[in-house]
């Protein structure tokens, strides 16, 4: 499978590229939502795990801006965030993402 991370933090796109190769996808990634934004349409990734809080535009943004677009209607979408509580999760699935993780990932 094809991933593309999209996290504001090194230590976690690190951590997250180390994983998702080892299990012998390809990975590439992002520190920032708008950068991806551009690159996720030319990468068509199968699933893209993006972090929520981030400058310029969080990755609840990212998914709605994501699910805009017909051609990118069979991308996964993962939030993995501190966010733990049920109202962010409902946000999540309510913007179209198919699954939730919660930081700090064990």
């Amino acid at each position: 499978m094809k991933f593309v991370i999209v996290d504001d933090q090194e230590f976690m796109l690190q951590l997250m590229t180390r994983v998702l190769e080892a299990a012998g996808h390809s990975v590439k990634s992002y520190a920032s939502s708008v950068e991806a934004l551009r690159e996720i349409p030319v990468e068509q990734p199968d699933c893209v795990i993006t972090d929520v809080v981030m400058p310029g535009m969080d990755g609840m943004e990212l998914g709605v801006e994501l699910r805009k677009r017909p051609d990118l209607a069979s991308i996964k979408i993962i939030i993995c965030t501190s966010k733990s509580y049920d109202f962010d999760r409902r946000r999540a699935k309510e913007l179209g993402a198919d699954g939730y993780i919660v930081k700090p990932i064990r």
